[in-house]
């Protein structure tokens, strides 16, 4: 479960940071969704609101 969740990554759309779904404290395993966006703060720049989720390495 966390080896899943840490590959999904939030993406800051201010600054591009991105930072594990894990680390921000949420599972996401089994997931497949494309597109999804989910409410945040970027732990870089500061900036709140809706950042989308991308699966990576």
């Amino acid at each position: 479960m966390m080896r899943s969740s840490e590959a999904w990554k939030m993406i800051c759309p201010n600054c591009g940071h991105a930072v594990s779904v894990w680390e921000s404290g949420g599972i996401r395993w089994g997931a497949k969704s494309v597109g999804k966006r989910v409410a945040g703060r970027c732990p870089a720049c500061g900036t709140a609101g809706m950042m989308p989720l991308e699966k990576r390495p």
